[in-house]
């Protein structure tokens, strides 16, 4: 891509075996959160990555939250109103492919996920 964004088509997704995915419970049944592990020296691009994601979601202010996460890291949460399975399923995707720097635990009821072996 000659601009130097990242394709975020879905047509080619790639796992990174090194991303922790868990899938925990919701707190709100039509609700989705993507819990994130930034390590702080690869965090600008990082986030632009992301954030080229995210924007198409909606996602709740009040629930979401940022923190340290140890020396080098910070602990991101984003909560995300009535996101359908496929698309959390896609953002998931997506992150994994994007970049490496991130573990990532999604809280989602219906939503299954298959790792790579």
């Amino acid at each position: 891509m000659a601009s130097g964004l990242p394709n975020l088509t879905g047509q080619q997704d790639v796992y990174d075996a090194g991303v922790a995915l868990d899938r925990v419970a919701s707190p709100c049944a039509a609700d989705s959160e993507v819990e994130l592990t930034v390590l702080l020296e690869r965090l600008p691009g990082a986030l632009l990555r992301v954030f080229g994601v995210l924007c198409t979601f909606e996602l709740v202010p009040e629930r979401s939250l940022s923190q340290c996460a140890g020396p080098d890291a910070i602990r991101v949460v984003f909560h995300f109103r009535d996101l359908p399975g496929h698309r959390l399923d896609l953002l998931v995707r997506k992150l994994r492919q994007l970049t490496e720097c991130f573990e990532a635990r999604v809280a989602a009821p219906d939503l299954a996920v298959a790792l790579p072996a």
